[in-house]
């Protein structure tokens, strides 16, 4: 974790996924903001010998790219105790499995860097609100300065590029802006990669703060299963790609529910 190394045991699971159990919990006062935990699995080439991808099926986040998915299984804890595991009188808690994707080399054929763990910038998606005939959509672009040594660590982002499921022949985009600024937008083809979906322009992003809200203003009302395209076990995914400037060659490419 965060370069020291922390026990844990890694088996191969009937259903061909990896699984890495920690031999001990890791909570939010252990793994805090800008700390990561990295897992490495090595396999034999004989078992895998293409070493331009990800030995796994398809994702089914995003079935066209190079990449897997991914369930981190936990238990909720007691609030204000992040320590203390939640329990209601012997009654059964839910535990908590978040899933996501990680993408694997440079898309094609961009030749991009594409793979989020080179990048210190992330998108998330926050929240869908009609109000009043319209419909706001935040998401937060994220920045993580323990990811600065990253590839694509330091760049200057161009363009979000967020794909939906709205067509741009029946939704339009009204605003947007990022950090509270009007920003250049338009909702058709990525120029990047000719995705359809929502294009900001967040030129200059690097000098903002850790967390910045990009707010897109539609007209219509419109729900969360609009927006984001690829459902995922009563979920939903919204694919990003953060495209930088071309002398970068960065391209960090990922997913957002």
């Amino acid at each position: 974790m965060s370069g020291v190394p922390i026990k844990s045991s890694t088996y191969a699971n009937s259903d061909n996924s990896i699984q890495s159990d920690l031999a001990s919990p890791i909570f939010t006062t252990t793994l805090t903001q800008g700390q990561y935990v990295n897992v490495a699995v090595s396999i034999p080439t004989t078992a895998w010998t293409d070493s331009s991808s990800f030995p796994c099926p398809a994702s089914q986040y995003a079935p066209d790219a190079n990449a897997c998915d991914y369930s981190v299984y936990g238990s909720q804890t007691v609030a204000g105790k992040p320590t203390v595991p939640y329990s209601d009188g012997g009654i059964n808690i839910p535990g908590c499995c978040p899933q996501g994707v990680v993408y694997f080399t440079p898309s094609q054929p961009q030749a991009c860097n594409s793979n989020i763990q080179d990048s210190s910038y992330t998108l998330s998606l926050v929240s869908v609100t009609p109000s009043g005939g319209s419909t706001v959509v935040t998401y937060s672009v994220d920045y993580n300065v323990s990811q600065m040594g990253g590839a694509c660590g330091v760049i200057s982002i161009e363009t979000a590029s967020i794909q939906t499921n709205l067509s741009p022949m029946v939704a339009q985009i009204t605003s947007a802006t990022f950090a509270g600024v009007n920003t250049p937008y338009n909702f058709g083809p990525s120029a990047f990669d000719g995705a359809v979906g929502f294009q900001i322009s967040l030129s200059g992003y690097g000098s903002v703060q850790m967390s910045t809200p990009l707010v897109i203003t539609l007209s219509g009302t419109y729900a969360v299963s609009d927006i984001c395209s690829v459902p995922w076990y009563g979920s939903l995914a919204c694919p990003y790609t953060l495209v930088a400037s071309a002398a970068s060659g960065c391209c960090p490419t990922s997913s957002t529910s």
